[in-house]
C-alpha cells in the first residue's frame, strides 16, 4: 500500500515500493505529464527530438535520485520517467534514461505541433537500500531539437 499526499512538488511515500526500474513498464503510482512543442501551423518541421538530463540527481540506472536535502526525505526511492506510446491497441512504455545522450525520444509534428507523453513513477533505488517513508523531490531538464 502506498499513501501519498501532494505537498507542493514533493510527495509523501509509504514503504511498499519493491521493484527497481523497468525499461518497458512504469513503477508505482505513475503520474502522467506531457511536453508540447508548437512551431506554428506553417512550420516545415517534421519531428521533434527530446533528451533529459539532471546535473544533481541522475544515476547509472537512468532514473532520478531523491533530493535528500529536503525535510523528511524518503530513502531507497528513485523516480523513473517513461515515454508513453498510445498509437497501438495497448499503451507501451519506453524508459527515458536521464543523462544518456544516446537516449533520444522522438515525436512527429502534426500541423507544427509535437507532443511528448510521459509518466513519472516511483521505483526502488537498489536492493541494498531499504525503502522508508518520506518526501520525494527531484528535477530534470530537457533539450528539444526540431527537424
Amino acid at each position: 500500500e502506498i499513501s501519498c499526499s501532494l505537498v507542493g512538488s514533493e510527495m509523501c511515500i509509504r514503504d511498499s515500493i519493491t521493484a527497481g526500474v523497468s525499461a518497458t513498464a512504469p513503477g508505482v503510482q505513475p503520474e502522467p505529464f506531457y511536453i508540447t512543442v508548437d512551431c506554428g501551423a506553417t512550420s516545415a518541421n517534421k519531428s521533434a527530438k527530446l533528451s533529459m538530463a539532471s546535473t544533481f540527481f541522475s544515476n547509472n540506472n537512468g532514473t532520478l535520485n531523491n533530493d535528500d536535502s529536503i525535510t523528511s526525505p524518503a530513502t531507497g526511492v528513485n523516480l523513473a520517467i517513461h515515454q508513453v506510446d498510445n498509437s497501438g491497441a495497448n499503451l507501451t512504455y519506453d524508459q527515458v534514461k536521464i543523462n544518456d545522450p544516446s537516449d533520444i525520444q522522438t515525436a512527429t509534428m502534426t500541423t507544427g505541433i509535437a507532443k511528448f507523453n510521459f509518466v513519472v513513477s516511483y521505483v526502488k533505488e537498489s536492493n541494498a537500500v531499504p525503502v522508508t517513508s518520506g518526501y520525494v523531490k527531484s528535477n530534470a531538464a530537457y533539450t528539444i531539437t526540431y527537424e
